[in-house]
């Protein structure tokens, strides 16, 4: 049996950089390898998990890692055999930091303990050279499914690898320090899904990019997925006018992409050509089309096979909506509700999720059209201005109407506000008549001046056992304190964008992974801010087990889920080193 310090040691530095919890530098451990032993049974009279096979072993696992990750780490603990069996099914997700000589080095040991076959998904990042095992490393990755591919470039012979298996499946995010990548995937029949997010300043740096993707997207037969976000940068005191170049991607004579399944576009520079040939505009001189880019989009692609649109313009999503007859996920940051009523009562099809920003998007009537399909709502809006965030909150008459007419919703996240100075009870209430509501997702508000009760750990603590003790069937809360507000709302307001990022709160609830806490409703709270440590410590503070001392040696983090914001003059002062 290998030593239980040993396996601590290599389960907890074998992938993730050891936790931190002050500003301290962090320590790598040396990754070891401890040689498989074959099980043997402690009384051979008694069924034992010796006398089973190896794929029954590991299914036995696999359920277990779906069901408490903590249960499966405990098995390595208990012989070398289950340690490595574990470690198979831990290894069915994997991420190489190509600029990390330690995730480079970890890679070349999994190989020698022959892990990499149980890889499914596989993660590529960072910007400097791919390491020349990498090909190889792949090629014993004989289980591969997903590869997600962020890193600076991709060889032709890690292309070729994937493209040897139509079961493997290549996702490649493009950003402004890879947007070189394009033309690397160009042709790839692995690609089945790409995603562009860049910024650009001038027409010849947009173009830089949609000249590319233009050939990726009419020379890869096979990609279902595309997400778009060409966006110019946030804007000081003085605008720059967009360019009056066309600069878009500039599909012509009947070009298209292959049918998408999923289609998001979060900012595009839109073209068209204008009706009067002296016309003056932007983003349309050299147009190579008549008329609006957004009616040859809607006229010429393939719509039968789209089941998920995002972040689109509304006009756009209005010209196109009856064309969706494959529609189940619909998501708007933004919207027109007039225009959105009108997308809600005449999409074709009936939607699995809709998340818009507010109740007037859909209407009550276009929620209750998709009644009978519908499984996940939500319904919430950055908090840009708390009187804008207020008003569009739901009323209890409108929640309650909504709860009634929707009861085959599964998965529900709402922006809810304070009861004066106490806890909404009255709305959770409400919220968890739903008969078979399993999710709950919800954003109380922050401020300048930040309301009471404030959402700490302990609160958190308290509000899952007022949901749980009422609802048989919620698994999971997700509570939110503030929406940080996007870089670059305002250049004026940085200091109230820092306070408002450093002191939104997220805490995450699930039903405790025990069976014997499970039956009695207990939740699990921690706060995905925190390191894993530091998470046990927080608990051990809610719980009383722990004296709550000074917090500032464990960072901003921590004090806000134990004791919740900091008031703005305090933090200030941290934020410029006054304390």
């Amino acid at each position: 049996m290998a030593p239980t310090s040993l396996l601590s040691l290599v389960f907890n530095g074998s992938r993730k950089k050891a936790n931190k919890d002050n500003d301290g530098e962090r320590t790598e451990p040396s990754p070891v390898s401890i040689a498989m032993r074959t099980m043997q049974p402690v009384d051979p009279t008694r069924p034992s998990l010796a006398g089973l096979s190896d794929d029954l072993i590991l299914c036995i696992l696999e359920i277990m890692q779906d069901a408490s990750p903590s249960s499966t780490r405990n098995c390595m603990l208990v012989c070398s055999s289950l340690y490595h069996y574990a470690r198979q099914i831990q290894y069915r997700e994997l991420s190489i930091d190509v600029d990390s000589q330690y995730s480079i080095i970890c890679l070349e040991n999994d190989s020698k303990d022959n892990l990499l076959p149980s890889v499914r998904t596989l993660s590529v990042s960072g910007n400097t050279q791919l390491p020349s095992t990498l090909n190889e490393s792949i090629r014993k990755m004989t289980g591969l499914r997903n590869v997600e591919w962020s890193a600076a470039t991709i060889t032709k012979p890690i292309l070729q690898t994937l493209q040897s298996s139509s079961r493997t499946k290549l996702e490649v995010s493009i950003t402004d320090d890879t947007r070189h990548l394009l033309l690397d995937v160009v042709g790839s029949t692995a690609l089945v899904s790409l995603s562009v997010d860049i910024t650009y300043d001038t027409a010849e740096d947009c173009m830089q990019v949609t000249q590319p993707l233009k050939q990726v997207l009419l020379s890869c037969p096979n990609l279902r997925s595309l997400s778009l976000n060409l966006a110019r940068p946030p804007q000081g005191c003085v605008a720059i006018d967009p360019p009056a170049q066309y600069i878009g991607i500039g599909f012509a004579a009947g070009e298209k992409p292959p049918p998408l399944q999923e289609l998001r576009i979060s900012s595009y520079p839109w073209g068209y050509k204008p009706a009067d040939p002296n016309g003056v505009g932007v983003n349309c001189i050299g147009y190579p089309e008549e008329g609006l880019e957004m009616d040859y989009w809607v006229n010429q692609f393939d719509w039968s096979r789209l089941t998920r649109f995002e972040d689109v313009s509304f006009i756009f999503a209005h010209k196109v909506v009856q064309k969706l007859t494959a529609l189940k996920h619909v998501r708007f940051t933004y919207g027109m509700s007039v225009i959105d009523k009108e997308f809600f009562e005449m999409v074709p099809s009936a939607l699995e999720s809709i998340d818009v920003p507010t109740l007037d998007c859909p209407g009550i009537n276009g929620l209750k059209q998709h009644a009978a399909s519908l499984r996940s709502l939500y319904i919430q809006q950055q908090q840009l201005t708390m009187e804008q965030w207020r008003e569009s909150l739901i009323s209890d008459d409108n929640l309650t109407l909504m709860c009634k007419s929707l009861p085959q919703l599964r998965e529900v996240g709402i922006g809810i506000a304070r009861d004066e100075n106490d806890w909404p009870y009255t709305t959770l209430d409400i919220l968890i008549t739903l008969p078979q509501l399993q999710s709950l997702e919800l954003w109380f508000e922050l401020g300048n001046a930040p309301p009471r009760p404030y959402l700490t750990m302990e609160s958190a603590y308290e509000l899952s056992d007022y949901l749980s003790k009422r609802s048989s069937t919620l698994s999971n809360l997700r509570l939110h304190s503030g929406f940080p507000l996007p870089l670059g709302y305002s250049d004026f307001m940085i200091d109230e964008w820092n306070w408002s990022r450093q002191n939104s709160a997220t805490f995450e609830c699930q039903h405790a992974e025990r069976d014997d806490d499970a039956a009695r409703g207990e939740f699990r709270v921690r706060c995905p801010t925190l390191s894993d440590q530091l998470n046990r410590k927080a608990y051990c503070i809610v719980k009383g087990q722990e004296e709550l001392k000074d917090l500032t040696e464990y960072g901003v983090d921590f004090r806000v889920a134990l004791q919740g914001p900091i008031p703005f003059q305090e933090w200030m002062d941290l934020w410029h080193g006054k304390r």
